[in-house]
């Protein structure tokens, strides 16, 4: 019980750090915060790193590469902090006539999903029609011992090129079986 605490309040720390690096970055500046990789050592020590992508592609081949590091170091846990587009999976199955998760499964949809994506607007979620998509910066820890968790905090343009936070705790703290981004290192 101990470590779970200690893992929420990290990744509450860590979404409150997000935020103000992702506030201080104009609106219009939608590339503008680079992702961060934190690698939590067997011991607890900590070391990061800045990792950037182009397309969907790269972006899983970076992370299977950060799989591998943490696999070489022993890591306890990894966490990912992102400014991210989140696509609603309802209104994108909607859109594209696909079968819900529930229906086929996360890994068939997931397959689906990034078949869409890769085909058809270049990798990129911002190509999507945009009410499929939410903006987001989000902390996301994974570990052998620890239960996969994620903070997300949405947001819309607000005023003056600005970022207005939405307050919606309904999708602040979730717990996720699926983090498939970052491939399981210890198996």
């Amino acid at each position: 019980m101990g470590l779970t605490i200690h893992v929420e309040q990290i990744l509450d720390e860590l979404l409150e750090v997000a935020k103000m690096r992702r506030a201080s970055i104009p609106y219009s500046q939608n590339e503008g915060m680079e992702q961060k990789i934190v690698f939590v050592g067997p011991e607890g020590e900590v070391g990061s790193m800045n990792l950037t992508w182009n397309d969907e592609r790269e972006k899983y081949m970076k992370m299977r590469a950060v799989s591998k590091t943490a696999q070489a170091n022993f890591c306890a846990a990894v966490v990912m902090i992102s400014d991210v587009r989140w696509t609603n999976s309802d209104k994108f199955g909607k859109y594209f006539h696909l079968p819900t998760v529930e229906a086929i499964g996360i890994e068939k949809w997931q397959r689906e999903y990034v078949t869409i994506i890769n085909g058809v607007y270049g990798g990129l979620i911002k190509n999507l029609p945009r009410e499929l998509w939410t903006e987001a910066v989000v902390t996301v820890m994974k570990g052998p011992r620890i239960p996969t968790q994620m903070r997300i905090a949405s947001y819309i343009e607000g005023p003056r090129d600005s970022i207005l936070f939405l307050n919606n705790e309904d999708e602040l703290k979730q717990d996720t079986t699926h983090f498939n981004l970052l491939p399981d290192w210890w198996v």
